[in-house]
């Protein structure tokens, strides 16, 4: 048992990589892309600018090209789907129905046809040294490559499963397993007493009432609810002691991620930022049940990701904070919340990112206690320190009685 789950998760790191290769590839065509009109705006017309425009497409056909064919075939996107979807074969079986791995190959061939077919497409739409057309290819390349592209990036993540050596699976993971047949069909019931024969779940029971939740949809979105606790067992928080006269810290339990941070040798372009998160296999796996108000003016080097499986991003970051994924962001928050004593409401956004303060006040005055929420290229997080300021973001204290 012990040797399958690493050896499973060998094959998932694979997956892993490969779902940051998609994700760079994307970025790094968008870029190019950017460049492109950018030239355009600034250069107008003449021969220097077609030389500009057929040398950032030559980068672009390059980059496509390096991740469809090689001759070692390593090292490619397409390759590497096809070879790690081979380790997960031997859960192809009807035996395995009731397995988080049961649909895993068939779901990878699936991905890496549309890769190939998009990326050939695209390929041959910059097949053209006419600058009218290369700049039509960089519009094909931003408004449906590109998207694409990261549709199949959040394709890759959702089968990015870690499991535990033994006991339960998470509930984002049974619930996946479950929701994989119809509702209402004869199966999801039979797969449940499976999981629950195996030690997998509680109970069937236990199941049913997961579903119902995630099934119910949510006022703000047409998605259903998010998963609160993705652990069975319910840890109760703890008391809290005060660090201040007329001050005391609350309680605020969610499942989060918290990733280490180091600093970056050269500033993010698209966030000014110093610093850079170390981003692992690790993100995939069950969120940790922690206590936000341990972290708020106490832990400098990590940012608090929220599960990027439950709130996914769209591409550009400017519509995260539009999107059906922010909405349930927002209410997975405001949830969790009002389970403790910190109860907190959304409280609008600015320069890219959302504050969330506590609802109570004292005499007129608002209780300080407060944070924000931040995306970045792996999900919305929880952003605790600022290294250019040198100085804690939001504040743990509450003031109400």
């Amino acid at each position: 048992m012990r040797k399958n789950v690493y050896n499973d998760n060998v094959a998932t790191r694979r997956l892993f990589s490969i779902s940051i290769s998609v994700q760079s590839l994307a970025h790094r065509i968008k870029d190019d892309v950017m460049e492109m009109q950018s030239v355009i705006k600034s250069n107008g017309r003449g021969e220097a600018l077609s030389n500009q425009i057929i040398s950032i497409r030559q980068r672009i056909s390059s980059a496509i090209r390096l991740s469809m064919k090689d001759p070692s075939k390593l090292g490619t996107i397409t390759e590497l789907i096809r070879l790690v979807s081979i380790n997960f074969n031997k859960y192809s079986g009807a035996d395995f129905k009731h397995h988080p791995f049961y649909l895993h190959t068939n779901k990878l061939n699936d991905i890496r046809t549309r890769i190939i077919e998009l990326l050939s497409n695209t390929l041959k739409r910059l097949n053209n040294d006419n600058p009218a057309d290369i700049i039509e290819g960089g519009e094909y390349c931003l408004h449906t490559l590109i998207p694409k592209m990261w549709k199949e990036y959040h394709n890759l993540q959702m089968l990015i499963i870690v499991l535990e050596r033994d006991g339960y699976y998470n509930k984002l993971v049974a619930t996946q397993i479950v929701q994989s047949f119809p509702k209402g069909s004869n199966e999801r019931p039979l797969v449940a007493s499976k999981l629950r024969q195996e030690g997998r779940i509680p109970s069937e029971k236990s199941m049913r009432t997961q579903l119902q939740w995630c099934e119910t949809q949510l006022d703000c979105c047409e998605m259903g609810k998010p998963i609160i606790n993705q652990r069975w067992n319910n840890k109760r928080g703890r008391k809290r002691k005060s660090k201040a006269i007329d001050c005391w810290i609350g309680t605020l339990l969610m499942d989060l991620y918290p990733v280490e941070m180091i600093k970056s040798e050269i500033r993010n372009p698209y966030r000014g930022e110093l610093m850079t998160p170390i981003i692992t296999m690790e993100l995939f796996s069950t969120a940790k049940r922690v206590d936000l108000c341990d972290y708020l003016g106490e832990r400098k080097n990590v940012r608090l990701y929220f599960c990027p499986k439950q709130f996914p991003i769209p591409f550009e970051y400017d519509k995260s904070w539009d999107s059906q994924s922010f909405q349930r962001v927002k209410w997975f928050i405001e949830y969790s919340s009002m389970q403790g004593d910190s109860p907190v409401r959304y409280n609008g956004k600015e320069r890219g990112r959302a504050r969330f303060r506590c609802m109570h006040y004292k005499e007129g005055k608002r209780c300080p206690f407060s944070f924000i929420v931040k995306v970045d290229m792996y999900g919305y997080y929880i952003d605790i320190y600022n290294e250019e300021y040198d100085t804690f973001i939001g504040c743990e204290f509450h003031e109400h009685k």
